[in-house]
């Protein structure tokens, strides 16, 4: 859908003082501990432009994620070097729009991006690497979640 077509309804229904709501809506749950939106935390870093971030929000939905949880490996510490490989997607029981992959270098900067938000440390640039996260994620949460993992971690 174009930017455009979404202001005009926004501007519109401002016009007649309508709105819009959706009974019994999804939304999105943070999964664990110290879990954040992938988007929300990329779109607050200083000096990324619109363009980084609708690249990065196409490597996003391609993976089928929505949180750094749903990225990370499921002990929480690091994201596997597969997520950045353009193959990699989550086992999603969401309906996720159908596009094309994304280019190598909507993967670049979708990369760049992720390690300047959650990787500040991390300075290896063999796409081959686990990349550590700058905080560890803490306890997932009893909540409804979208994926399907190969694996579950408890603590013992």
């Amino acid at each position: 859908m174009e930017e455009g077509l979404i202001r005009h309804i926004r501007d519109r229904l401002d016009y007649f003082n309508g709105s819009i709501s959706i009974k019994n809506a999804w939304c999105p749950t943070l999964q664990r501990k110290k879990d954040v939106s992938i988007m929300k935390s990329l779109s607050r870093l200083p000096g990324v432009t619109k363009g980084e971030l609708k690249k990065a929000n196409l490597c996003r939905k391609w993976m089928r994620v929505i949180t750094l949880a749903e990225l990370a490996s499921i002990d929480g510490k690091y994201i596997p070097a597969n997520r950045f490989n353009g193959h990699w997607r989550a086992k999603s029981n969401l309906r996720w729009p159908r596009q094309p992959p994304p280019t190598k270098g909507m993967w670049d900067v979708f990369r760049r991006l992720v390690k300047r938000a959650f990787c500040s440390q991390y300075k290896q640039t063999l796409l081959q690497s686990n990349i550590q996260l700058d905080t560890a994620l803490g306890d997932w949460y009893m909540t409804a979640r979208h994926i399907q993992y190969d694996e579950y971690r408890t603590r013992i």
